[in-house]
C-alpha cells in the first residue's frame, strides 16, 4: 500500500518536473512577484531587437505588457520603477515610470501575495493623490480614443470609460457600462463635458508630479553632483528644511526655472516617506509664499500637544493661524498627517475637507484626530454640488459606516461635532480655542499697524469696511465689529466705537464695552479682547485685513 503512494508522490512530481521544464523551455514561467518584473522588464531592455520592435504575445499576460512597453521605449536611462499605495489600503502597487515621476507605463497590485497587472498605458496615464487614475486608451476597431476614469477598489479598476464618434463635425459623447455603449445627449453630454475638463487638463500638465511618486532607476548612473542627502528625523531637521526652502529656495524659483531646475532634485531623499513630507511641504510653502489672495502673514509653526498623548505635534501655520501642515512622531520619526486641515478646536480635533475615494463626484467634510501617530477620523459627512452650486448632503460617515442623512440633521451634527463652528472664521476658531502660539520660522521685523489703509473683517465672516482715524502720532480712533453670542454669521455683530494707543510698538485698544490689545500681522492685525464688560459681546480673537482693493 506504501509502495503505491510513494509511486504516485514520484509520479507526480515527475509530472510537475516535466511541466516546469516545458515552461522553462518556453520563457512562460508566470512572473509572481515585483523584483521578477523588474528583473524581467530590465532585461527585456538590454535586449534586442526588443527595444524599437513590435512586441509579441505570449501566455503570460504581465510578460506581453512588459514587451511591448520596452518595445516603446527610446531611452532605456530614464526607465524607473516606484512602489506606491495609490489607495491607502496598504498594499504598494508597482508603478513602471520614468525617473522624474511623470510618465506612467504600466500598473500592477498585489492579490494573495501575486502580482497581478492593472493595466499598461500607451498614452501615458496620471495617478492623482486621492488615487484617482486618468488615461486614454486607443480603440483600433472604432478608430477612436476612449478616456478612463477610474480608482483602485477591491484589487481592479472601477469607474468611469467614456469617449466620443465623429458624425460629420458632431461630436456624439458616449459611456460604456457593463461593456455596452451608452449614448449621451442634451444634460447627459455634461459628464463628458465635465470629464474633459476636470481631468484632460491635468493629465496634459503631468499631474502625477503632485502624487510624489519616489522613483528608482532600473539603471542607476552616479551622478556628477549629487544633491545633499535629506533626513527628516526630528522635528528640528524638518523646520531646518522649511527654513532653507523659504529663504534659499522660493527665491530663486525663477531663476530654477529658467536653467530647468525641478525643486524635486534639489536633495536626495533616502525612501519615499522622506520624499512624498518633502514634496508636500515645499509645495504648501510655496503656495503660502505666493498665494497672497488666500494666506496672510508671515510663515511660522507651534508645538502644541493636540491629542494629549504626551507628544507634540508639529503645527505649521500663517501669523493668521491658517494651518498649513500638521505632523506628528511615529516610532519617534516625524509623519506629515495632513495639508489640508482648516480648524483645530479645543479638542484637538481638525478638520478639512477631502474627495470620497469611493465616489470621484463626492466631496468629504471630516473632522479628525490622531490616534497611535496616525489619522483618525471621527466622522464625515459627505455632499456634492447641483448645477446650481448649491451643496447636497447625501451622507454621513460615523466610523467608517455611511448613514443617509437630510440637510438638517446634517446641521445638528455640525453643531454636536463641532464639525463648523459658528461665528467664527477658521483662523480665528484656531486661536481662540486651541491654544497654538505663533512662533515665526525666520526672523522678522514686527508687523506696524497700517493707519491709511480701510481695513476690512475676515471676509470670511463680515464685508464691513471700516477706517481709523489718526487723531494724533500714537493714537487712532476707529469703529470695530464685534460678534454676538449665537451670531448667525451674517447680520448680528456689534459695532463699537474704540480708542486704539500705541507705545513702544506696542498697541492697546480701549472702549467702554471692551479692552485689550492688537497685534499687527502681515497685511492685518488680530484683535484680543482682555476685558469685556458686556455680555452681549463674544470674547474670542478677532482677525482684521487690510483692505488692499
Amino acid at each position: 500500500m506504501n509502495t503505491h503512494k510513494h509511486l504516485n508522490i514520484i509520479c507526480v512530481l515527475l509530472l510537475l518536473c516535466g511541466m516546469l521544464f516545458l515552461l522553462t523551455s518556453c520563457g512562460e514561467i508566470p512572473l509572481q512577484t515585483y523584483d521578477e518584473i523588474i528583473d524581467e522588464f530590465r532585461t527585456m531592455l538590454t535586449e534586442e531587437p526588443a527595444r524599437g520592435s513590435t512586441a509579441e504575445q505570449t501566455a503570460d499576460p504581465i510578460r506581453t505588457a512588459l514587451a511591448e512597453v520596452a518595445a516603446r521605449c527610446e531611452d532605456v536611462s530614464v526607465m524607473a520603477y516606484s512602489l506606491h499605495d495609490i489607495n491607502d489600503d496598504g498594499t504598494e502597487e508597482l508603478i513602471l515610470t520614468e525617473t522624474d515621476g511623470t510618465t506612467i507605463h504600466a500598473l500592477f497590485t498585489q492579490i494573495d501575495g501575486q502580482a497581478v497587472l492593472l493595466e499598461q498605458f500607451e498614452k501615458g496615464c496620471i495617478i492623482k493623490p486621492d488615487g484617482c487614475l486618468y488615461y486614454i486608451k486607443k480603440n483600433e476597431s472604432e478608430q477612436e480614443s476612449v478616456y478612463h476614469v477610474v480608482y483602485l477598489i477591491d484589487g481592479k479598476l472601477q469607474g468611469d470609460v467614456y469617449g466620443h464618434k465623429e458624425d460629420g463635425e458632431e461630436f456624439i459623447p458616449f459611456m460604456v457600462e457593463n461593456g455596452i455603449r451608452v449614448y449621451l445627449t442634451g444634460e447627459q453630454s455634461k459628464r463628458y463635458s465635465d470629464l474633459i475638463f476636470g481631468h484632460q487638463f491635468h493629465f496634459s500638465a503631468n499631474d502625477t508630479k503632485d502624487t510624489c511618486l519616489f522613483t528608482v532607476p532600473l539603471f542607476p548612473t552616479e551622478a556628477p553632483n549629487p544633491a545633499p542627502m535629506l533626513s527628516l528625523a526630528t522635528y528640528d531637521d524638518v523646520l531646518t528644511l522649511c527654513r532653507d526652502i523659504v529663504e534659499l529656495h522660493l527665491p530663486r524659483k525663477t531663476e530654477y526655472s529658467e536653467h530647468g531646475i525641478d525643486f524635486r532634485t534639489l536633495y536626495t531623499c533616502p525612501d519615499a516617506q522622506t520624499y512624498e513630507m518633502y514634496c508636500r511641504l515645499y509645495s504648501e510653502l510655496n503656495r503660502a509664499s505666493t498665494g497672497r489672495d488666500y494666506y496672510r502673514g508671515d510663515i511660522g509653526y507651534s508645538l502644541y500637544d493636540l491629542n494629549d498623548d504626551g507628544t507634540d505635534e508639529l503645527i505649521l501655520m500663517l501669523e493668521d493661524y491658517t494651518i498649513l501642515a500638521i505632523l506628528t512622531l511615529r516610532d519617534n520619526l516625524p509623519v506629515l498627517l495632513s495639508t489640508t486641515a482648516a480648524v483645530i478646536n479645543e479638542n484637538g480635533y481638525f478638520n478639512a475637507t477631502q474627495l470620497a475615494p469611493d465616489n470621484k463626484e463626492t466631496t468629504r467634510y471630516c473632522l479628525w484626530d490622531i490616534a497611535n501617530g496616525n489619522l483618525r477620523t471621527l466622522i464625515c459627512v459627505q455632499y456634492r454640488y447641483s448645477q446650481k452650486m448649491e451643496k447636497r448632503i447625501t451622507e454621513s460617515v460615523d466610523r467608517g459606516q455611511k448613514i443617509a442623512i437630510s440637510y438638517e440633521e446634517f446641521l445638528s451634527l455640525c453643531e454636536q461635532t463641532d464639525l463648523t463652528p459658528t461665528g467664527f472664521s477658521d483662523r480665528e476658531y484656531t486661536r481662540a480655542a486651541s491654544g497654538l502660539i505663533f512662533t515665526p520660522l525666520l526672523p522678522s521685523e514686527p508687523a506696524v499697524l497700517d493707519a491709511v489703509m480701510p481695513i476690512i473683517r475676515d471676509p470670511n465672516m463680515i464685508s464691513s469696511t471700516v477706517n481709523l482715524t489718526q487723531t494724533d502720532s500714537h493714537t487712532w480712533e476707529t469703529e470695530f465689529y464685534f460678534f454676538a453670542p449665537n451670531d448667525s454669521n451674517e447680520d448680528n455683530h456689534i459695532p463699537i466705537t474704540t480708542v486704539i494707543t500705541e507705545e513702544n510698538a506696542t498697541y492697546r485698544f480701549d472702549s467702554n464695552s471692551v479692552r485689550g490689545r492688537i497685534e499687527p500681522i502681515q497685511g492685518g492685525f488680530w484683535l484680543i479682547p482682555e476685558e469685556i464688560a458686556d455680555s452681549s459681546i463674544v470674547n474670542k480673537p478677532y482677525l482684521y485685513f487690510y483692505n488692499e482693493q
